[in-house]
């Protein structure tokens, strides 16, 4: 609220019309689009899933399954022993129906999808923090149970919660795992020989996702589109914001869309297109772009809610970097000014709280930078009060230097 004043003139600055686009007429991009179903255990709603089933059998499109194959008995979110639940006869059922028909796709959905109590921290993930002896185990022999039933080797990993580390990455390698799927805002491992395919949408922001993904023409782009059973009110009452009447709309209307592309997490895979390397480029674009405030972002063409390709990355990091360098300029600005306007009426009266004002906005400065060196994040409210100590700091010495000037002459 303090900032809108300066956020609504980097508006004005930056051009409310977004940056010119190039005088070429762009094609169309094609959107890869995949559906991602979580939770599928023996616990999960069964009626709730044959219909759901349905609606993409019927329309032969394709749906990514994270089956968990020993759900607890309790809540997932107690990390003390609990009874496992083996995925009953009749979810295989369902399952073996889904791959006869082809629209079925099976991936390996954690172990039990028990919380571990990571470090004792509020944090909810059956793998983050385990031994890879321990995580081998589980991942192992989930696959294995599943596989032996199936009659299919399944080969995408979705990890509960979104959560894990590298032990989590070098298991899945050495199990012959391809591709994982978790959030957008997920771990870069460099190294990795995986295909990251990241969810970037749920049911209510499909469209906003088709939008954002639309502003990388003519460039490809991905969505994720995840489900989980309690979106449904069919399902749940309380929690459920959607209805299966609702998505078998929304089915129809990607099915109208020319630009969308209904695929598979395989056949993504196959390309070896959405390797480590893209996925650390698509998280420091994100945290770059999260530099600007969202009144401005709101304003610019600058794509959101999707995986990018390497070409729309590179073409639109310039871009990026103008509107963030001019908003900071802004920002350094305008806050130097105001800070030289107030501090010399300020200091002419009380000159000798000059330096003491200097010292001040150095520690402000220090206490900035060590904020941002804590985690090594920056973030637009880290960048702001980066910007606005510096700006501090600068109109002050300016206006104690001409304030000491001043008197100097008289």
């Amino acid at each position: 609220m303090a900032f809108r004043g300066l956020t609504i003139l980097g508006l004005l600055v930056l051009g409310i019309g977004g940056w010119p686009d190039n005088a070429r007429v762009q094609d169309p991009p094609r959107i890869e689009l995949v559906f991602r179903y979580d939770d599928f255990s023996s616990r999960s709603p069964g009626n709730l899933e044959d219909r759901l089933f349905r609606l993409f059998a019927d329309r032969k499109i394709s749906l990514t399954v994270g089956i968990t194959p020993f759900i607890v008995s309790g809540s997932v979110e107690d990390y003390r022993p609990q009874p496992l639940l083996a995925l009953s006869e009749e979810k295989f059922h369902l399952l073996e129906a889904g791959l006869a028909l082809g629209f079925l796709e099976p991936a390996l959905h954690g172990y039990s999808h028990q919380t571990n109590r990571y470090e004792g921290k509020a944090i909810l993930s059956e793998f983050l923090g385990l031994s890879y002896d321990e995580q081998y185990r589980r991942i192992e022999e989930g696959k294995r149970f599943l596989a032996s039933r199936l009659g299919k080797t399944l080969d995408i990993f979705i990890p509960p919660w979104n959560l894990y580390d590298e032990n989590t990455v070098r298991c899945l390698e050495k199990l012959d795992f391809h591709a994982l799927s978790d959030q957008l805002f997920g771990r870069a491992i460099p190294s990795a020989s995986l295909s990251f395919l990241p969810e970037t949408a749920q049911i209510s922001s499909l469209r906003d996702s088709i939008r954002e993904a639309r502003k990388a023409a003519p460039d490809d782009s991905l969505v994720v589109l995840l489900i989980h059973p309690n979106d449904f009110a069919e399902a749940d009452r309380e929690r459920g914001y959607a209805t299966l009447d609702g998505l078998s709309g929304l089915l129809d209307w990607v099915l109208d869309q020319k630009d969308i592309h209904p695929t598979s997490m395989g056949e993504l895979t196959s390309r070896k297109t959405f390797n480590a390397s893209l996925r650390a480029a698509n998280l420091k674009y994100l945290r770059e772009r999260n530099l600007l405030p969202a009144a401005i972002l709101r304003r610019l063409n600058l794509g959101w809610g999707a995986v990018f390709s390497s070409a729309y990355l590179s073409r639109i990091r310039f871009k990026l970097w103008f509107y963030i360098t001019t908003y900071s300029l802004i920002i350094l600005g305008l806050g130097s000014l105001i800070v030289f306007l107030l501090g010399s009426g300020f200091l002419a009266r009380w000159p000798g709280l000059g330096r003491p004002g200097l010292l001040l906005a150095l520690v402000i400065l220090v206490f900035s930078a060590a904020l941002i060196l804590s985690n090594l994040t920056l973030t637009y409210r880290k960048l702001l009060l980066v910007l606005l100590s510096l700006g501090f700091l600068a109109g002050l010495w300016a206006a104690h230097r001409r304030i000491e000037n001043f008197r100097r002459d008289v």
